[in-house]
C-alpha cells in the first residue's frame, strides 16, 4: 500500500508468498526472520527507488519485503509482523514504529493536519473501485433492517 501511495507500481508474483515459513532478511542487521505471508504482488522497486531504501528481502526469490522512506517517517513490510500468536521474529518492528513516532513528536514535526490533506482524501476517494452492486440493489443488512422495523 505504501509503495502505491508513493506512486509506485506493483507486479503479480508467479507463485505468491503464502504460509508461515517465509525467510525474510533484515538488511540492516543481517538477521533472518521466519514470517507469515499471504500476498501475490510485489512493488516494482525501480518506480520508487528515488524515495525509499530497501530494508527487508525475501530470501526465496530476492523480492523486496520491506522499505523505508528516505525523507519521511514511514516504513512498511509486506509480511505479517505478528505480535502474537507467532512467530515472534518481527516484534522489533512495533518497537521501531513507536520510536519513530516518539522522535517525530519530540522534533515538533507532528503539529497538526498535513497540508493538502483534503485534496489527498478526495484523490483517494476518486481512485476507489466502484461498488459491485447497482444503485437498485440493496444489501442484506439493509433488507434485514427494513424487515425488523416493519414487525
Amino acid at each position: 500500500m505504501l509503495g502505491l501511495a508513493l506512486g509506485g507500481r506493483t507486479y503479480k508474483l508467479k507463485f505468491g508468498h503464502h504460509g508461515g515459513n517465509q525467510p525474510i532478511k533484515d538488511l540492516a542487521t543481517g538477521t533472518v526472520e521466519i514470517a507469515a505471508e499471504n500476498h501475490g504482488f510485489a512493488v516494482v522497486m525501480e518506480t520508487v527507488k528515488d524515495q525509499v531504501a530497501i530494508t527487508h528481502m525475501n530470501l526465496n526469490d530476492r523480492t523486496c519485503e520491506g522499505f523505508m522512506h528516505t525523507s519521511l517517517p514511514a516504513f512498511s513490510v509486506q509480511y505479517h509482523p505478528e505480535a502474537s500468536p507467532g512467530p515472534h521474529d518481527s516484534r522489533y518492528l512495533f518497537t521501531r514504529f513507536v520510536e519513530m513516532m516518539d522522535r517525530e513528536k519530540k522534533s515538533g514535526a507532528v503539529n497538526g493536519p498535513v497540508k493538502g490533506k483534503k485534496d489527498a482524501a478526495k484523490k483517494v476517494a476518486r481512485t476507489r473501485a466502484p461498488a459491485s452492486r447497482s444503485a437498485g440493489q440493496k444489501t442484506t443488512a439493509t433488507k434485514t433492517a427494513k424487515r425488523t422495523r416493519t414487525k
